[in-house]
């Protein structure tokens, strides 16, 4: 493909070159790394797999929980805070070390994770 030419004359790129739903959903599934999907008042909307493995909960019972709920009693005033940024539209993006309670009783850092937020992620 010649990037250099103008658009008009350049070949269609295939379908399967613009992600849809479906590849992302799988990238989401099959990271290696745990993710989740919350609301702004700490509604987890999705968990993946591996943020299941890591905190030790199935996902069904992982998303009856808030996120204070499993956040580490130390970081709790510090997520509060930065909710309350997104809240006001203070940031969109923030970056912190965060721990998290497991299942068992015992406890997950999270460092340096950047959290994106978008008005969709904002309301349930």
């Amino acid at each position: 493909m010649d990037l250099d030419a103008p658009a008009s004359s350049r070949q269609k790129p295939p379908p399967t070159a613009h992600p849809g739903e479906e590849f992302f959903r799988s990238l989401f599934e099959n990271a290696a790394a745990g993710m989740a999907v919350a609301t702004i008042d700490g509604t987890l909307l999705q968990v993946n797999p591996a943020f299941c493995t890591l905190l030790g909960y199935p996902p069904d019972e992982l998303l009856r929980l808030k996120v204070m709920e499993i956040t580490h009693p130390d970081d709790r005033e510090r997520t509060r805070n930065n909710f309350q940024k997104v809240a006001e539209g203070k940031t969109a993006v923030f970056h912190y070390e965060k721990r998290y309670l497991r299942r068992d009783g015992g406890f997950w850092a999270w460092c340096g994770r950047p959290t994106p937020w978008h008005a969709s992620a904002e309301t349930s």
